[in-house]
């Protein structure tokens, strides 16, 4: 179980905020996560969400199912839910996420679904994104991501795309990258954001880090890729979800900017492989989601529709 508190200023005290409760199986995987809000009008903690996952024989995560709880009835009423499947690397290859169930016809309603590829070394270098077409029943092609690795497998570009429906073919209007660099003891010296300006034809700077090391340090920038990192579903309306296979301790930070380098929206968590944020409020475009973590620093594209 996990408990999060605030502290009210007003009142000097710490008062409850949102409260986990998790199961898990004989591999240490977890099985059922409920959540749980503070009601401060009676002052007790109230069912809000369940999430249940089922893995595979090498522990990878295949399915999550999630639920809300409906108050007036009394009962949990499934909200959506997300196949995946894996190579024999472990090495995620397909996730499908669903909508939500339908009641009428007792199915589930498809919404998207992204397709990786892989190199040898099992660095990512293709994703591929997808909508389901309810009118055609067809899957149709939304997006790719493109990214490229050195001889020590340090990620050093990201390229994005979209499919512009009219032409029939990769455009830049939807384009914007990240480039890194690393020094010769493998530190990364620089992480730069671009978008592309459609009225200039130019790339235009979001947002550049960069990092200095002495002879004497012995500490570093955490380098290595953020494990299987993904960001579903994608394109996305409500909700996003951030998953990663790397055990994450301590503090995680998420950022989501625009294509002109506004931070938009910012959230911290402690210790989860699965964050879930609400981008609702968001208006519909592309935008940037950077996930800081104590393995490393990686961004990915966002299109909110």
């Amino acid at each position: 179980m996990e408990v999060s508190y605030y502290w009210d200023q007003s009142t000097s005290q710490w008062v409850g905020s949102s409260k986990y409760e998790n199961s898990f199986d004989a591999n240490n995987n977890k099985t059922l996560e409920i959540d749980y809000i503070w009601d401060k009008t009676t002052s007790q903690w109230v069912v809000d969400r369940k999430t249940e996952y089922s893995y595979d024989t090498n522990s990878n995560r295949t399915l999550f199912i999630y639920y809300d709880w409906d108050k007036t009835a009394s009962q949990w009423v499934v909200d959506g839910k997300y196949e995946v499947s894996f190579d024999t690397n472990s090495n995620m290859t397909l996730l499908i996420g669903y909508n939500y169930w339908d009641k009428t016809t007792s199915k589930w309603l498809v919404g998207g679904k992204i397709e990786y590829s892989y190199d040898a070394n099992s660095n990512m270098t293709q994703e591929f994104f997808y909508n389901w077409d309810n009118t055609t029943s067809q899957w149709v092609v939304g997006g790719k991501n493109e990214y490229s690795y050195d001889a020590n497998n340090n990620k050093t570009l990201g390229l994005f795309y979209s499919w512009d429906k009219t032409t029939s073919q990769w455009v830049g209007e939807g384009k914007s990258w990240t480039e890194n660099a690393y020094n010769a003891n493998g530190n990364k010296t620089l992480e730069a954001s671009y978008s592309w300006d459609k009225t200039t034809s130019q790339w235009v700077g979001i947002d550049k880090t960069t990092w200095y090391y002495s002879d004497k340090s012995t500490n570093s920038i955490p380098n290595s890729p953020i494990s299987n990192l993904s960001v579903y579903p994608n394109p996305a309306t409500n909700n996003i979800s951030i998953e990663t296979n790397s055990n994450l301790q301590g503090e995680t930070t998420i950022c989501i900017f625009n294509m002109n380098g506004t931070l938009i929206k910012q959230e911290k968590f402690q210790s989860q492989n699965l964050i879930e944020m609400d981008v609702s409020a968001l208006a519909k475009g592309l935008y940037l989601v950077k996930i800081q973590t104590n393995k490393g620093i990686e961004s990915k594209k966002l299109v909110v529709q």
